[in-house]
């Protein structure tokens, strides 16, 4: 059997066993003995001890030998097989399933017509004619392996809580909703349509046989006569865009100006071609063009373009596809044609508001809000894979390349997002991932991660794309190919895989009984850790971001860097963080916008502030050129009191920039330690003395988990200005104002508060008898001003419009405040506060724990349930994509480790490792991961 290797492949493989062999002798010497190996390693090793490449001289030694150090890797005995003779590409080296299957034999349609080989024969199912409305029958017979006439189809389960039942073989059989409407639509009318189809020709029940006919499923697809892709029903206005498909009329190949050129005016006049070309197309049926636009972004979004087992059917087959979307039907030539311009508008269509753009196409409110472009470049991305890539180039693809073309695809078994992929792949991994439905999710992710580690140049590239695997008794290395993650998490580990791997001289990793041992650099400790996974809702996970922020602007390491050490590692990768002299910011993804995440809080905090400001802060109280005697220390005290109250006001609704220690912040999510240092601040009877005198401690608890022991925000710009109260009634004043607004706030986004709650706040802000003192001493001045009688005519005036404007500002004052309460009223109830927070998780998606080390370093992961804890050890490992976490654990008292995440240390690009080893500061050495 040829198991599909040239000469050269042959050659390059053997050389890359030789090289894994020097390794896994080199890491595990005391392990690896030449009597303990497999006879087949054995066999194949020359004088000097090591592998002889000339004795691995056809694809079946290579085979051979690849998967007996697989069975080292994961710890499974090898039984010894000889090692066929000279004629060796006649050797079998697919599992054998054997003859006879000892598996469910499910309906009885399939113990009537059981296999001889399941391994060399397949079922087919001969649709019976009939028209529309007749109830759907098949019969069922086997062929060989290498019949081909038959058509393949190529569709979508789809769910089976609505399962049709059909006659298969004179027994009704159960097939899903999608798969009968397949079927519907496909029949013809006067003569039978012999098919092939999964659901019925594999005996689902029957684990060896479906192992057996999923492991020949390339042949399936290589040998039918026509491979047939069924969409679905016809809905969503589908008729419009496989009308549009069908016709020929208007020719694309006038769209000559190239829509990659990366000249402004030629991308606008692309567009515009493109533009009058679908109009033109749209003009023959007579079609809205907002109608059409909305049914092809149904068009591109149905189930089949997404499932992982479709990229299979589709590149396999020899021969173009025939699309069949309800009745209607086109070839692929006409979906490759048309489909870059239809994708190219929809992706106009869609952009942000705040994003340059041509002229739209047409107004489609399908697409109006942000973030449905990259959405659409995301489908754009996996449909143009498959649409535009010829057969030819999805051949011996590597496992790394496969599963990073093909990540975003879905599966309902977490197995065949390998097993549906395998056809593709090269010869040696589609030998050793083999399909096997015995074997569970965990087991074969395993096998596929020790594949990626031993066999794959570029596997380990896979660890910045997919979540590691936290099933219970699994090595802590292996992948969960089922959780990618997204691309923002990619790009974040993009930065540190770019620059030239680090360790590469060190040797290759090696595994020997689900032990990984690979070299790498412990760099630092974790000290500190929070998970926004332990978040119990949006506002909470908000929280902790909004205190993480506070950490890595104001925290301090907990070591100081050695003086050799700070040659290495610039300071403005340690905390607390701040601008890079090249004015790159922090390279964590950390923003905690309240006013968005809390529905309503925006209108309800600045509405209430601005009413209680313009309402008290009027320039009319402050007549600064006012002359009389008689202006003495009362009012002036009032102008005084009215300027503070102004820029305590100032620093509650616009804090300094970069200052995270907000009040809004810590109202809505540290509100105890907020009131404790309001509070905490007390009136300075002498400007001499220290500030610190007149400040108690105060203990408080928080019900924010803290992200670091000992940290507490310090709210400095509040409290400083505070220091400058006047009296101990003025600072009392204020005081009773920020925690009065704090509590609102957090009563707020807590839903408890009530809409009259501002209102009634109002006399513990700013009392009426400081208004009644303030028109008493204006009538004094009035009453006693001894001016010359033209000055005090204009004072009098002066001080009667004050108290007069006193009333006027009160009701003004009310009359906002019921509109903030109005506002209020109107918010989102409580349990919409998630629907809120849209914007928020975008910014922040995917960010699972954060974490700082003792010497200051700061990072994050996305990893799920990542488990950090103080005390774990930030590493570099050997060709990783980035930095990793390990908790050392103790095995028979030797020293290993679990890999909890791969992470993103900021700044850890412009760390100089190779300099940090020659200081001695770090080293080199092997780690053993379990």
């Amino acid at each position: 059997m040829d198991v599909g290797f040239s000469d050269r492949a042959v050659q390059n493989w053997a050389q890359h066993l030789r090289r894994y062999f020097w390794t896994l002798r080199d890491r595990f010497p005391s392990e690896v003995q030449h009597d303990a190996l497999p006879q087949e390693i054995f066999a194949a090793m020359g004088d000097d001890g090591e592998l002889d490449p000339a004795k691995i001289d056809c694809g079946a030694r290579v085979l051979g030998i690849a998967h007996h150090f697989m069975q080292l890797a994961l710890g499974q005995p090898s039984p010894a097989v000889a090692f066929p003779g000279p004629s060796c590409s006649s050797a079998k080296t697919e599992p054998d399933h054997g003859q006879q299957l000892s598996g469910d034999t499910g309906h009885p349609i399939y113990s009537s017509l059981p296999f001889g080989d399941p391994s060399s024969q397949l079922r087919l199912v001969e649709l019976q004619p009939g028209s529309p409305d007749d109830p759907i029958t098949v019969q069922l017979f086997v062929a060989d392996r290498g019949c081909s006439q038959y058509e393949a189809l190529s569709y979508v389960w789809g769910s089976r809580e609505a399962d049709v039942c059909i006659t298969a073989g004179g027994e009704p059989f159960n097939v899903s909703a999608n798969l009968a409407e397949a079927l519907r639509c496909l029949r013809r009318e006067q003569v039978p349509r012999v098919l092939w189809v999964d659901a019925t020709c594999i005996n689902q029940s029957d684990d060896a046989e479906k192992s057996a006919q999923v492991a020949m499923m390339g042949d399936i697809y290589r040998n039918a006569a026509d491979v047939v892709i069924f969409l679905g029903r016809e809905e969503d206005d589908s008729d419009l865009v496989m009308q549009y498909l069908e016709r020929d009329v208007v020719s694309t190949s006038a769209l000559a100006v190239d829509s990659d050129d990366d000249d402004d005016g030629a991308d606008s006049a692309y567009r515009d071609e493109l533009r009058r070309h679908i109009l033109g197309r749209m003009q023959l049926y007579g079609v809205e063009p907002a109608r059409f636009l909305g049914a092809v972004d149904a068009f591109f979004r149905r189930p089949w373009w997404t499932r992982v087992w479709t990229v299979q059917e589709f590149a396999l087959a020899p021969r173009e596809h025939l699309w069949c979307c309800g009745r209607r039907s086109v070839s692929s030539p006409q979906i490759r044609r048309e489909f870059m311009h239809l994708m190219r508008c929809l992706a106009d269509e869609a952009l942000p508001a705040s994003a340059p753009r041509s002229a739209k196409l047409v107004e489609v409110p399908l697409f109006r809000a942000d973030g449905q472009f990259a959405t659409l470049s995301r489908i754009r991305f996996r449909i143009e894979l498959m649409v535009e890539l010829r057969t030819e180039e999805w051949q011996r693809m590597s496992l790394s390349s496969a599963l990073c073309k093909f990540h975003y695809r879905e599966s309902t078994d977490p197995r065949d997002y390998i097993y549906a992929l395998q056809e593709m792949l090269g010869p040696v991994a589609k030998h050793l991932l083999a399909p096997d439905y015995s074997v569970t999710a965990d087991e074969l992710f395993v096998k596929a991660s020790s594949h990626l580690l031993l066999f794959d140049t570029k596997g380990k590239h896979m660890y910045s794309m997919y979540e590691l695997l936290r099933s219970p008794g699994t090595p802590s290395w292996a992948l969960d190919v089922t959780k990618h993650l997204l691309h923002a998490a990619q790009e974040c580990h993009g930065v540190f895989r770019d620059k030239p791997r680090i360790g590469h001289a060190y040797g290759r990793p090696a595994i020997l009984g689900r032990t990984l041992r690979i070299s790498g650099i412990i760099l630092d400790s974790l000290d500190a850790v929070m998970s926004l996974e332990s978040a119990g809702c949006d506002v909470e996970k908000a929280g902790l971001v909004w205190r993480a922020q506070a950490l890595l602007r104001h925290g301090q390491p907990r070591e100081a860097l050695s003086e050799a050490a700070k040659t290495c590692i610039p300071e403005t990768c340690l905390l607390p963080l701040k601008l890079t002299a090249s004015g790159r910011r922090i390279s964590i993804p950390l923003t905690c916008p309240i006013t968005p995440v809390v529905s309503g809080f925006s209108s309800f905090f600045l509405g209430g502030v601005r009413a209680i400001s313009s309402a008290l802060l009027i320039p009319r109280h402050q007549p600064w050129n006012f002359t009389c005697d008689n202006w003495k220390d009362a009012p002036r005290r009032v102008a005084s009191e009215t300027e503070l109250f102004r820029r305590v006001n100032q620093l509650l609704v616009h804090p300094v920039t970069d200052d995270t220690e907000t009040f809004y912040g810590g109202a809505c999510f540290d509100l105890d330690n907020l009131r404790a240092k309001i509070l905490g601040v007390k009136y300075r009877r002498d400007a001499n003395e220290d500030e610190t005198a007149f400040e108690e401690p105060v203990t408080v608890e928080n019900k924010t988990p803290p992200i670091q022991e000992g940290y507490v925000p310090q709210y400095a710009q509040i409290t400083s200005t505070l220091h400058e109260a006047a009296s101990e009634a003025e600072l009392a004043s204020l005081q009773a104002y920020i925690i009065n607004m704090a509590g609102l706030c957090r009563e707020y986004i807590k839903g408890t508060a009530e809409p009259q709650s501002l209102r009634d706040a109002i006399p513990g802000i700013w009392n009426q008898q400081h208004r009644e003192d303030m028109v008493s001493a204006y009538r004094e001045i009035a009453e006693s001003c001894s001016c010359a009688a033209e000055d005090r005519e204009k004072h009098q005036r002066i001080m009667k419009m004050l108290i007069d404007n006193t009333q006027v500002d009160a009701d003004r004052l009310w009359s906002r405040l019921d509109q903030a309460s109005a506002t209020y009223a109107t918010r989102l109830p409580a349990d919409n506060v998630a629907a809120a927070s849209k914007l928020f998780h975008e910014w922040n998606r995917g960010l699972s724990s954060l974490f700082t080390t003792r010497l200051g370093f700061a990072g994050f992961t996305f990893q799920t349930q990542a488990g950090l804890g103080t005390g774990n050890v930030l590493a570099l490992l050997d060709g990783m994509p980035g930095p990793v976490v390990l908790e050392e654990v103790k095995v028979a008292h030797e020293t290993r480790y679990r890999l909890k995440a791969l992470v993103c240390v900021h700044g850890i690009e412009d760390v100089d490792i190779d300099k940090l080893v020659e200081s001695g500061i770090c080293a080199w050495r092997q780690l053993d991961i379990v």
